[in-house]
């Protein structure tokens, strides 16, 4: 048996605004303990391993933790690079066990294997030109045109692909099947995994990590953070019943995961209300505090959004503000939704680039993150 997983983004929190500490940590965690406890022949990650190309000592030490459980297994560790961890030398080949697959053609239990970085796009129709063609499974992360073709650039498409029939791949945090064709004609089955925690409150609650034997693919459930039920609000009745009955639902969840360590039992809540029900904010805010991890999204207030009308058509006007909130979510983040307004609100902008440079600088962990801070004037960022 052979145990795949990508997109663990090993980290403290996909947040830096919130308390959402360890989930990432756990659900390697659990990857290894079933590793162990299954005793496969092999662990695979493809990609996005570790969340970031610089790094603090963190991630690096909870994931060599678990590398050292798989030495002590006499597990093997594979491993490949995505857009997020990519750097030369590897992250994980300081330590011994883990061995990077990128160029590499292994046979495990009959099955043969080769791993691939993430490639930029004019580098990537290289890379398949050395893809053996007796390989089997191709690990892989990439931002696919059949996956995410419609949302942003992709590097290639799955029908680039030679030779080879199985494709798992990291990048796409959803949990997917994928029956396509590649480019010499040969059926190919995709595999993505999905991330193992949530990186953002849109994704998935639930995650997964996979097992290869036999031929056959199987699912494995991690376990997460729990999730309230979205929820929208329209006007103050529905808040006032939301409201009232929001205690009894935490406690009965609360109950219900006690399986879990307790730094991952507070839950995750999103709610979508009205930006005209007065005071709704505050109120979720006051019966979530300290018990939820509360995620708020208001509707636009009607005076944000004009409408012209004409004799032949209606055409929407949208204000500076009202189109910030559909391209950043003010709370998932915050920083970046702030820096935007003030500079759409200032009469300034060269005045106000020069004030957020000097608040940077006060800042005491900016100095932990980067080794300095230049800004240019507000023509050289915006060119």
């Amino acid at each position: 048996m052979l145990l795949f997983f990508a997109d663990a983004h090993l980290q403290e929190s996909a947040w830096t605004t919130r308390a959402v500490a360890g989930d990432a940590a756990f659900a390697l965690e659990q990857i290894v303990t079933h590793a162990v406890t299954k005793k496969v022949s092999a662990v695979i990650g493809a990609g996005d391993l570790i969340d970031k190309q610089r790094n603090r000592a963190y991630p690096i030490r909870e994931f060599f933790r678990q590398l050292d459980r798989l030495r002590d297994a006499n597990i093997p560790f594979y491993f490949i690079q995505g857009q997020h961890d990519r750097d030369n030398p590897t992250w994980l080949s300081a330590h011994a066990h883990a061995t990077h697959l990128h160029g590499r053609h292994v046979m495990i239990n009959g099955v043969t294997i080769y791993g691939m970085d993430w490639q930029p796009a004019d580098r990537i129709h290289d890379e398949f030109a050395l893809i053996p063609v007796d390989t089997d499974i191709l690990v892989s992360h990439q931002v696919w045109g059949e996956f995410m073709g419609g949302i942003t650039t992709p590097e290639a498409n799955f029908s680039d692909v030679p030779h080879v029939s199985t494709i798992f791949t990291g990048d796409l945090h959803v949990h997917k099947v994928f029956h396509t064709t590649g480019k010499t004609g040969q059926p190919v089955t995709v595999y993505s995994p999905g991330s193992t925690c949530r990186q953002s409150i849109d994704e998935q609650p639930d995650k997964y990590f996979m097992l290869h034997a036999d031929d056959h693919w199987m699912v494995g459930e991690l376990k997460v953070r729990p999730t309230l039920d979205d929820v929208e609000i329209t006007d103050d009745p529905t808040l006032d019943k939301y409201l009232s009955e929001l205690p009894a639902r935490i406690e009965q969840l609360a109950s219900e995961s006690e399986h879990l360590p307790p730094h991952i039992r507070r839950p995750y809540l999103r709610v979508k209300y009205n930006a005209e029900l007065h005071d709704a904010a505050r109120r979720l805010e006051a019966a979530c505090v300290d018990k939820v991890h509360l995620f708020l999204k208001e509707t636009p207030k009607a005076k944000e959004r004009l409408v012209v009308s004409a004799p032949t058509t209606n055409v929407e006007v949208l204000t500076p503000t009202s189109l910030l909130r559909l391209a950043v979510d003010p709370e998932e983040d915050p920083r970046l939704f702030s820096v935007v307004s003030r500079f759409l609100a200032a009469t300034n902008v060269d005045a106000e680039l020069e004030a957020l440079r000097q608040e940077w600088l006060r800042r005491d962990d900016v100095h932990q993150e980067i080794d300095s801070v230049e800004c240019g004037s507000a023509q050289e960022i915006g060119d």
